[in-house]
């Protein structure tokens, strides 16, 4: 009788190791190995849950030949997370998707001119943002561009600031430099934005010439063509002049002898990366 009975158990573990195996189901395919119901006996829903560790913790991992098709979900230090599978011919883990962390730029620099009461040369004006080591220059010609006062009709980008802003045009007010910035403590690219003001509807913006010192030589930057046609003077338009720098040590307006349109630039701003 115990044989017999030895024998009953042996067969039914066999059955059991060897049929479909179903987590809140009964009655799981006969085509899967394992499947999972994602509603629990209350109503409720649930998902599958793979194992969660750290790139670190992956790495750990003994993992050889036979270990082909592993999963598991990884986060990495940079705030990264990726679904990955163990790829056991090519011997290294691949990423089926990842989930990016946002990047949040942060503002390393900004000038907004603030409000002024009246025109003054840029070398003049005391009521900047940024103080020493950050110096507010004549590179070029005579006489250094203005610090004008912004009237509140010129205002049409909500996001600028105060009333002041550099004033360039044809005449002695040609140029005005920006030295002294140290973004030493920051790591990785940076990003160059202005707001930009004309006078005219014929004029892109091409007429204005813009370089930043890398720390090694000057180098130069183009504006993004600024709208033309009715309606297209006297406005503010927001432009990013690059992306990627590496470092930035100084900035460099100006406009030529020629130039017959008057610009306005305002909320100078560097960002992170």
């Amino acid at each position: 009788m115990k044989k017999v009975l030895v024998l009953l158990n042996i067969l039914v573990f066999v059955v059991t190791i060897n049929a479909q195996v179903g987590i809140n189901t009964s009655t799981p395919s006969s085509n899967s190995v394992l499947e999972l119901n994602s509603q629990f006996s209350n109503g409720n829903y649930g998902g599958f849950m793979p194992p969660r560790i750290t790139e670190a913790q992956r790495n750990s991992i003994p993992v050889t030949t036979a270990d082909d098709g592993l999963i598991a979900y990884v986060s990495f230090p940079n705030g990264d997370r990726c679904l990955q599978l163990y790829d056991a011919v090519g011997s290294t883990w691949v990423s089926i998707k990842c989930i990016t962390t946002p990047v949040i730029p942060v503002t390393v620099f900004f000038e907004p001119v603030n409000s002024v009461t009246s025109s003054q040369l840029v070398t003049a004006y005391t009521g900047y943002s940024n103080t020493a080591p950050i110096a507010f220059t004549k590179p070029y010609y005579s006489t250094a561009a203005s610090v004008n006062n912004n009237s509140p009709s010129d205002a049409t980008i909500s996001t600028a600031s105060g009333t002041g802003n550099f004033y360039l045009q044809s005449g002695a007010n040609r140029s005005f430099g920006i030295t002294g910035i140290d973004l030493s403590s920051y790591t990785g690219t940076f990003t160059l934005s202005i707001l930009v003001f004309k006078s005219t509807t014929t004029s892109t913006g091409s007429e204005l010439v813009i370089e930043y010192n890398n720390g090694t030589s000057l180098v130069p930057l183009s504006i993004t063509d600024l709208p033309t046609g009715a309606g297209t003077d006297n406005m503010w338009y927001e432009r990013t002049l690059a992306t990627n720098i590496t470092n930035i040590t100084e900035l460099r307006f100006s406009v030529p002898s020629s130039n017959g349109t008057t610009f306005r630039i305002d909320d100078i701003k560097i960002t992170n990366p």
